[in-house]
């Protein structure tokens, strides 16, 4: 599960509300999981690559 939260956060620019969702659990439960696992650090990303696409979004149903 550490390897999957790892690298959802990476595809999702460490938003960790979609990254929950993308991996079917709660935002609680990611962050005891980040907190397990000591996955504290943020990841990081070039500012070019902060916009989300508004539909991928959309299709979440948290935007």
């Amino acid at each position: 599960m550490k390897k999957e939260i790892q690298f959802t956060l990476q595809k999702t620019y460490g938003n960790k509300a979609v990254a929950a969702k993308l991996l079917g659990i709660s935002r609680a439960t990611l962050y005891n999981k980040l907190k397990k696992y000591k996955l504290y650090k943020e990841v990081k990303t070039p500012v070019s690559h902060l916009f989300i696409c508004v539909n991928c979004l959309n299709s979440l149903d948290i935007y």
